[in-house]
């Protein structure tokens, strides 16, 4: 966080906003004609890479992006086939429980020949990891562009969020 203000930063650190992926639908983007599953929760910004060049002033002009990495806490819907009752029956868990996948296999650190346990469910199919990220990409990019801009930093290009982690 190269060129912000100490106060600044921590006050964006400590900011926790409230995240509900059922709210975040916008139909003039057309997005999300396969259903996905639900996310509630809790996220705050971690990271900004918001350098403009060493100059104290922020200007829009001189920053090409603008990347935000993201700490999430909160639930996520996963469903899984009952045989007794014979339906998917659909549970909130906790995120990172949903999105876990674990390596398997392969000859020490170097990870050749391995491959990874993919945790699948009806709700987000295979690659949970990697979906649940692309939607919290998707529907948090304005809200924290917004929230750096009535913090004065602004930026001509679309914001990029970087990592995101879960907090448990």
């Amino acid at each position: 966080m190269k060129g912000i203000d100490i106060k600044l930063k921590r006050f964006i650190k400590i900011r926790r906003f409230n995240y509900d992926s059922e709210k975040c639908y916008d139909e003039s983007r057309g997005r999300r004609w396969v259903r996905r599953g639900k996310i509630e929760g809790e996220y705050r910004i971690t990271w900004i890479k918001a350098d403009n060049g060493h100059t104290a002033v922020m200007d829009a002009s001189t920053w090409s992006t603008i990347e935000a990495n993201i700490t999430i806490k909160g639930q996520a819907e996963q469903r899984r086939y009952c045989s007794s009752k014979r339906k998917n029956l659909t549970v909130m868990e906790e995120i990172s429980s949903v999105a876990k996948y674990e390596r398997v296999g392969g000859w020490g650190h170097t990870g050749y020949g391995c491959y990874y346990d993919q945790n699948s469910n009806s709700a987000w199919g295979w690659e949970v990891h990697k979906r649940i990220r692309e939607q919290i990409r998707l529907d948090l990019r304005d809200e924290v562009n917004d929230f750096l801009k009535l913090m004065g930093i602004k930026n001509n290009n679309e914001i990029i969020i970087g990592k995101i982690t879960w907090e448990k």
